[in-house]
């Protein structure tokens, strides 16, 4: 599999993983906003929905994916790819 191949598949994954994390923060039952309300719950599971969140992940995900994309491209054949 070719590096654009593999970075693909691992932006698709981190896209769809952060989706889902934001649609969880829609959800509002008493008993998941007593588990936010917890250091851990309010980490993982966050307290509110906001628009500005998905571009700071989008921004995230294209800087993280072109960083590992100049390395690999830096690095090469001395790097072996783990699928």
């Amino acid at each position: 599999m070719s590096l654009l191949g593999f970075l693909a598949r691992r932006v698709n994954s981190r896209t769809w993983i952060g989706l889902f994390q934001f649609v969880g923060q829609l959800y509002h039952a008493p008993w998941i906003d007593s588990v936010r309300q917890t250091t851990l719950g309010g980490l993982v599971l966050e307290f509110g929905f906001l628009w500005t969140d998905l571009v700071c992940y989008s921004v995230g995900i294209a800087t993280g994916s072109l960083t590992e994309w100049g390395i690999g491209r830096f690095l090469g054949p001395k790097l072996e790819m783990v699928p």
